[in-house]
């Protein structure tokens, strides 16, 4: 059965590492270089509490080839998709 992680549950740099579908090396890499999500120092422990993964992973950029303000209008509802396709063929079209 799966562990159930509440928003103060304290994990392991494997069960990050298994959530978040990357290497340990990977992790740690991020940790030191301060890109990854935030973590709590026990000693000689790091643990990393699950809201803080669920926020560092809400704070990343959007993919998908339209920039971050053109993802969040469409959202939102303030221009049409098709709106945001004629726009994006226009700056295509202006390079």
């Amino acid at each position: 059965m799966a562990e159930i992680h509440t928003p103060h549950t304290l994990l392991t740099e494997t069960d990050v590492s298994k959530q978040l579908r990357v290497s340990l090396a990977a992790l740690r890499k991020w940790r030191v270089s301060n890109r990854g999500p935030q973590f709590v120092k026990l000693g000689p422990l790091v643990r990393y509490r699950q809201d803080d993964i669920d926020s560092w992973l809400h704070s990343l950029p959007v993919g998908g080839g339209m920039c971050h303000e053109r993802v969040l209008a469409v959202r939102s509802g303030e221009r049409s998709v098709g709106a945001v396709n004629q726009h994006l063929k226009e700056s295509v079209v202006a390079h």
